[in-house]
């Protein structure tokens, strides 16, 4: 799953429509954190009052690790049950980057609710019609509500052979 997180870690950054400010991957194979926060950039030191966090699984069940894995995980964000990690992380990025506006995009992430996310997960090549992807991610909208799919992104990685590919 390394190697995956790291190809998802790039195409996060590549994806985003705008400049943005990302965390350091993962220096050791599963270890603990979240797997990229982004923060999107208004300019060269100002943060847009939003934040990205990503979650990928490289797995050979897809749905079972979604279900099991990935929604209690944004469940805890939702709730703030990770906000000191969170702010370690943000902390880190903003001080890395200069950003003059930390206090507005602490307030906007841990009070406003504008945690965004994107969950990227591997599936068997030729299973990635519409209809199955998106059940692969029902369920979503129940554990990062709002009022629109703007804060709930979803995309696969379609391999025939996840481990031997890797």
């Amino acid at each position: 799953g390394w190697l995956f997180q790291h190809i998802s870690w790039i195409a996060a950054i590549l994806d985003t429509a705008e400049p943005v400010v990302a965390s350091a991957p993962h220096p050791r194979p599963a270890e603990k954190g979240f797997d990229i926060v982004l923060v999107p950039l208004a300019s060269a030191t100002t943060a847009k009052l939003e934040l990205i966090i990503g979650e990928d699984k490289a797995t050979t069940n897809p749905r079972a690790m979604i279900r099991d894995g990935v929604w209690p995980e944004i469940a805890k964000l939702e709730a703030g049950k990770r906000d000191a990690e969170v702010q370690a992380t943000l902390t880190s990025l903003i001080a890395g980057a200069g950003l003059t506006n930390k206090d507005a995009l602490s307030t906007a992430a841990f009070w406003q609710r504008k945690k965004r996310y994107c969950v990227c997960v591997t599936i068997p090549d030729g299973s990635d019609g519409d209809a199955a992807r998106r059940a692969l991610f029902d369920g979503y909208d129940a554990h990062a509500s709002g009022p629109t799919a703007e804060r709930r992104k979803a995309e696969t990685f379609a391999l025939n052979d996840l481990r031997a590919w890797m």
